[in-house]
């Protein structure tokens, strides 16, 4: 598992800008998502847990390289990239917790479910950023356009 989460950085820092950012930001979205789909289509199964936990890692830090990519066009002064290590901890302090909450009160398949919805609001959520950004780029274009000549 940790070969697989290092691949997913790996193959961001290969695909490097060439894709721009909204394709690998939506695709690695939804490659994240992928693991908790197979936990609903084949719930009890150890071959889906197996291939869900692996490609788990390297779909997230995949996805995640680019968000922090996106923050850093948004935020000029890093702001948003400075704190990220910190919302990561505390993502990771407080998964596991409300993990055991829905696991304990929905199970299996009510948790996927969860994980799913949370990935589309990530979808959403990110697509609103990508828009800001397009946004930000046209009105920073248009303030380094020339004045005319009077």
């Amino acid at each position: 598992q940790a070969v697989l989460g290092v691949a997913g950085p790996l193959f961001a820092s290969f695909l490097g800008s060439r894709k721009g950012l909204t394709v690998p930001i939506i695709l690695g979205i939804i490659a994240a998502g992928v693991p908790y789909y197979l936990m609903l289509v084949a719930p009890g199964s150890k071959l889906a847990f197996t291939i869900a936990a692996l490609i788990l890692s390297g779909t997230y830090f995949f996805a995640q390289a680019y968000l922090i990519a996106l923050a850093a066009e948004l935020d000029r002064k890093g702001r948003i990239v400075a704190a990220a290590g910190g919302f990561i901890s505390g993502g990771s302090a407080i998964g596991p917790a409300l993990g055991g909450y829905l696991i304990d009160n929905f199970g299996y398949t009510g948790t996927s479910w969860a994980s799913l919805s949370m990935v589309v609001a990530t979808v959403v959520l990110a697509r609103i950023a990508l828009g800001g950004r397009s946004r930000a780029e046209h009105h920073e274009g248009a303030s380094l356009k020339p004045l005319p000549a009077s």
